[in-house]
């Protein structure tokens, strides 16, 4: 399991950006909006570019770990 990391001083996003983070390797990864003071959408993506699962409105300050396999890459928006 992985688990990615962004710095929780992090500003919010300006409309139409977004956060990619791409990992080392392609496996299970958990996020968390733990620190963050703002919501946001993140898409789980595999190696090839594949879709794995979109989370939704992850509401601010949230700790809930959101664990998805196979993926390599997230993109915050």
């Amino acid at each position: 399991r992985q688990t990615a990391m962004r710095s929780s001083s992090t500003r919010a996003l300006a409309r139409g950006r977004g956060l990619l983070i791409v990992l080392p390797a392609e496996g299970e990864v958990c996020i968390t909006n733990a620190r963050v003071d703002f919501a946001i959408d993140a898409v789980f993506a595999a190696a090839d570019g594949t879709v794995v699962a979109v989370e939704r409105n992850v509401p601010r300050d949230d700790v809930t770990l959101r664990c998805h396999g196979s993926t390599r890459r997230i993109l915050e928006v």
